[in-house]
């Protein structure tokens, strides 16, 4: 089945807001919902109407709920940057940054696309910090893409990709590096062996402790 389009949108459940992703297939006669990364995945027909799916997801969601007990990421009311909780205003919809940049947004889309331009950024920087402390002489090509079921990161050796997942972007900086490292450690070994994992630790001696704070939502180290 190929996906024709993506669309996001909000859902109150007892009072808390969650991010609801519908993705539009074809040839998909049945419609699906799951709770994954912190929000509700609906796969549907590309004829069914939003608002009908989300009326069907409301009978679902509180049982979906209760398999994840992680935090909601983004939604109208703030969104968790690098593992901090930044506040959004209904009215003033612009984010600042360390930096001086800034961010100026017009809705939950908007924001989400210029978000994931920074996250692009930000692991090309790091792909190419750690491939040079790697000794990897490969020019990659760096992809993002938007909440992915379920990997953080993927390498293809045929065409040279690595691809992030931008769920990371939420995390704070020391997970996103510790799945840079993982995804250039498949250049020298392509499976998941004690071999493999001896080369990610030693360039993320912490890479289990991260990992493990990746696994369970935890969105930073607790120092913030």
């Amino acid at each position: 089945m190929k996906i024709i389009k993506i669309d996001y949108e909000n859902i109150n459940i007892e009072g808390k807001n969650y991010l609801v992703k519908i993705i539009y297939k074809t040839n998909k006669k049945n419609i699906s919902f799951r709770f994954k990364e912190d929000m509700f995945v609906i796969s549907t027909p590309l004829f069914v109407n939003k608002s009908k799916l989300i009326d069907s997801l409301n009978k679902y969601s509180k049982r979906l709920i209760k398999q994840s007990k992680k935090p909601v990421l983004i939604c109208d009311e703030y969104v968790y940057i690098l593992g901090k909780k930044i506040l959004l205003n209904e009215k003033n919809k612009i984010i600042n940054f360390t930096d001086g940049s800034q961010i100026i947004y017009s809705d939950l889309n908007d924001l989400i696309n210029k978000l994931n331009q920074k996250f692009l950024k930000l692991v090309t920087n790091l792909v190419n910090y750690y491939k040079n402390i790697m000794d990897i002489n490969i020019d990659f090509n760096i992809k993002t893409k938007c909440y992915l079921k379920t990997r953080y990161g993927s390498y293809s050796k045929k065409t040279k990709t690595l691809s992030f997942n931008f769920v990371l972007y939420h995390y704070d900086l020391e997970v996103i590096k510790a799945v840079v490292i993982h995804e250039l450690s498949h250049v020298f070994v392509f499976d998941h062996s004690k071999k493999f994992y001896n080369i990610v630790n030693k360039y993320c001696p912490n890479y289990n402790e991260v990992h493990k704070r990746l696994k369970k939502g935890i969105m930073d180290d607790g120092s913030n």
